[in-house]
């Protein structure tokens, strides 16, 4: 439209009609709505977490592992085992699936949110998690899902959710995906221990100076150098001693860790689930504001 002024044509801005007005109202109470609802799935998702975390404390301050030096003068060697005198608790796995579960599917309801506004295909409406980038175009053209909103189409790009790029949130996925058939399996962590301390633990001078356990419970970490004496006569007579085992108080820092073969193997689970609980709410959150500040258009 145009006006008169001054004798001149000039440009009169359109007033925001009552459905402009109602698709803006309607669009950031569902924002809101959707802020809430990623707010009691994330908090759902830590108090499993925290339960975890309570339950390892209690479990490691059992003590159940244990480091034992088994010397060899004859030889000149020792080796490093570690003793199992408990099993990790089941009920961690069940924990650990639940935690994941409670993550992974807080995408797929702001997604749901989201289009489900704009006509797509309900029974095809899930968060995106492709290969690459050229996998995740091709699901967004399939789908259709964020057809009408392209700046969350463009939010989903940003987030990367596949190997390569944004590697958490595509284990998660797979994490919880495997949750669905079997339990995540867990396994404590192989720590770290010096020849120092094995030293002073063993009463045996130790050769060579850094030990990094990597092994199965039970069996032999590390094989370690003995340092028999500078003189000959010494040698001679440290070499005559037996055999013996070492039961040891060193401080390893055993952890709970996501065993191999599985998505985030060997790290630690208590990181990792925080880990996906960032990245997740930061992921969850994206979507929404992108939404939120999308050009109002007629759903579809």
């Amino acid at each position: 439209m145009t006006g008169d002024h001054d004798g001149q044509q000039v440009p009169v801005q359109e007033a925001e009609g009552p459905a402009e007005r109602g698709e803006e109202i309607d669009r950031t109470t569902a924002c809101a709505a959707m802020g809430r609802l990623v707010d009691l799935k994330l908090g759902r998702a830590q108090v499993h977490i925290d339960e975890l975390r309570e339950h390892l404390d209690r479990f490691m301050a059992r003590r159940p592992y244990e480091i034992v030096v088994h010397i060899y003068p004859r030889v000149a060697e020792g080796s490093v085992r570690v003793r199992e005198n408990a099993n990790i608790p089941d009920s961690f796995s069940l924990i650990i699936a639940d935690a994941i579960h409670n993550l992974r599917v807080t995408l797929d309801l702001v997604a749901y949110a989201i289009a489900s506004r704009h006509g797509a295909n309900e029974r095809a409406i899930q968060f995106p998690f492709p290969n690459d980038s050229d996998g995740l175009d091709q699901l967004l053209r399939k789908t259709k899902i964020f057809r009408s909103v392209p700046a969350v189409e463009e939010a989903v790009r940003a987030i990367a959710p596949y190997p390569g790029r944004n590697e958490t949130l595509s284990n998660l996925h797979k994490l919880d995906i495997r949750a669905k058939h079997r339990l995540p399996i867990v396994a404590r962590s192989v720590p770290e221990i010096s020849g120092e301390q094995v030293s002073k633990l063993s009463g045996v001078p130790v050769a060579n100076g850094s030990i990094v356990f990597a092994g199965e419970a039970g069996g032999e970490f590390m094989r370690i150098s003995i340092d028999m004496g500078s003189s000959r006569n010494e040698r001679r007579v440290n070499r005559r001693a037996k055999p013996f085992v070492r039961e040891t108080d060193v401080d390893a820092k055993f952890r709970l860790v996501f065993a191999t073969g599985q998505p985030f193997e060997m790290q630690e689970v208590i990181d990792v689930l925080d880990r996906c609980l960032q990245e997740v709410g930061n992921a969850a959150r994206s979507l929404i504001d992108a939404y939120a500040s999308a050009d109002p258009s007629p759903m579809q």
